[in-house]
């Protein structure tokens, strides 16, 4: 059976609770009078509501009923995200709003020869997202989708008789106009099996072409054209809170169920990111946005919110945060941290990965600019061949600037002060040298220097230069 369809019956209501901690209180979703309920979640409707019910008993019997506006943009948005999740194991998703998707199976054999646990690692996926799923397989789509939307699994079955249950299905239970559907049963057609054996003339004459149509596409006789789910090059998702946050550390749990979305998102892409958009929509403030930033490229869920709680650690909130919005913009290429050929893990290979996660931690508890770092630059001058700027993001460049003379290292410590000390000729006991440096004539810093290595009384060494009037400075200590 080549098609796959996934019916999220509460998907309205779990969209926008799946990021509240647990446990959930009961939910219903409300008409537009807000007098009537149209869904009732499980725990409602285990306490006895259900659709077309009044508020007011609804209520009655569950005081501490959650009630939800409907809304078809947060539904959207839900089967767009669960498709992002899907699209690594399987490449051909359609959106049928506002509760299913449909997934063509027979493209993913070479992958997954056995469709069966194909279907069961997808719905474990679709589940661990906080979404309730009916799922099923069938020969066409709407086969498939009236299958799943009627609750019955397909899993472990042979093609013959998937046909047997969905021959058997109830007509009021087709997607058939209501209209439609009482007409064939005041004709004595109860089930679908018996519609379908209704001469297509009398069907045509009675009905019209639309139902002759959708017959023929459930038979197979008829192509049903699909618009296939393109993933877009961004994430982003807004979360509704359950309660209005005072402090930030409320906002913690949400985010982490944020960061693992995230997380499968950039490894489904092979990507990472090195900057997540954090915008705190007040109740009664302006929304605040927030840059939460890596020192290197990283799609890890446990990263990411250890920079979050980092960062959200000095800020003190406005105002109550009602909901938040999470934005990736800028995907970078997702290169694995180098291990050994033995499979074990290489100190050497990780000490960067690991210093670079270090800085980022700093940078989220210091500040961007608190974190600095030093440049060469290819300048003959000591004290002006390294500049100090702000910590990059990127990754450090390959090139390295090696000043003249074959032992720089040997000869020139790595500790230089910003402001050379003046010391006594008396108190050093020179070591090696000199080391002329005479440049900068084309700009305001001409040099004329003579540069020695030297011990000083306390026998610690440093490097010191003498100036054409005699001035002996201390430029840097070594190590």
């Amino acid at each position: 059976m080549r098609w796959l369809y996934l019916h999220f019956p509460y998907l309205a209501l779990e969209q926008q609770t799946r990021y509240w901690p647990s446990p959930k209180p009961p939910s219903v979703m409300l008409d537009s009078s807000g007098k009537q309920v149209m869904l009732a979640d499980p725990p409602a409707q285990a306490a006895g509501i259900q659709s077309g019910m009044s508020l007011a008993t609804a209520t009655a019997l569950v005081p501490e009923l959650l009630c939800l506006e409907a809304s078809d943009r947060q539904c959207q948005t839900a089967l767009t995200q669960t498709a992002a999740m899907l699209y690594r194991q399987v490449a051909q998703i359609a959106l049928h709003p506002s509760q299913g998707l449909l997934l063509e199976m027979n493209t993913m054999r070479r992958l997954h020869p056995d469709l069966d646990s194909l279907q069961v690692a997808l719905i474990q996926q679709v589940q661990a997202m906080g979404f309730t799923v009916q799922a099923s397989r069938g020969n066409n789509p709407q086969a498939a989708r009236l299958l799943a939307e009627n609750g019955d699994s397909t899993v472990g079955i042979t093609t013959e008789q998937a046909e047997a249950k969905l021959l058997a299905l109830p007509i009021q239970h087709c997607r058939l106009p209501a209209e439609t559907a009482m007409s064939l049963e005041k004709m004595g057609i109860r089930t679908l099996g018996e519609f379908m054996a209704l001469p297509d003339a009398s069907v045509g004459r009675r009905f019209g072409k639309t139902l002759l149509q959708w017959r023929a596409q459930l038979n197979g006789t008829l192509a049903d054209p699909q618009t296939w789910y393109v993933p877009p090059q961004r994430f982003h998702r807004h979360v509704e809170l359950h309660e209005d946050i005072r402090y930030t550390q409320g906002l913690l749990f949400p985010l982490q169920m944020v960061f693992r979305e995230l997380e499968h998102y950039l490894m489904n892409a092979q990507q990472c990111t090195d900057e997540i958009h954090l915008r705190l929509n007040y109740r009664a403030h302006p929304a605040k946005r927030i840059a939460l930033g890596s020192a290197v490229g990283t799609h890890k869920a446990e990263e990411w919110l250890k920079i979050a709680q980092l960062k959200l650690e000095r800020l003190t909130l406005d105002a109550e945060v009602m909901h938040f919005d999470v934005k990736v913009r800028r995907l970078l290429p997702l290169v694995p941290e180098a291990l050994s050929v033995l499979h074990t893990t290489d100190e050497r290979a990780t000490r960067p990965s690991a210093l670079r996660r270090f800085t980022s931690h700093l940078q989220a508890r210091l500040g961007h600019a608190s974190v600095r770092q030093l440049r060469l630059r290819a300048d003959h001058r000591p004290h002006l061949s390294v500049r100090e700027q702000v910590l990059q993001a990127a990754e450090p460049s390959t090139a390295q600037y090696n000043p003249p003379g074959s032992g720089w290292p040997r000869r020139r410590p790595y500790w230089l002060l910003y402001q050379p000390q003046p010391v006594a000729r008396q108190q050093l006991s020179l070591l090696g040298g000199p080391e002329r440096i005479k440049t900068g004539w084309w700009d305001a810093h001409a040099v004329c220097r003579d540069y020695y290595r030297a011990q000083l009384p306390d026998r610690s060494l440093c490097w010191v230069y003498r100036q054409p009037d005699q001035q002996w400075f201390i430029a840097g200590y070594f190590g």
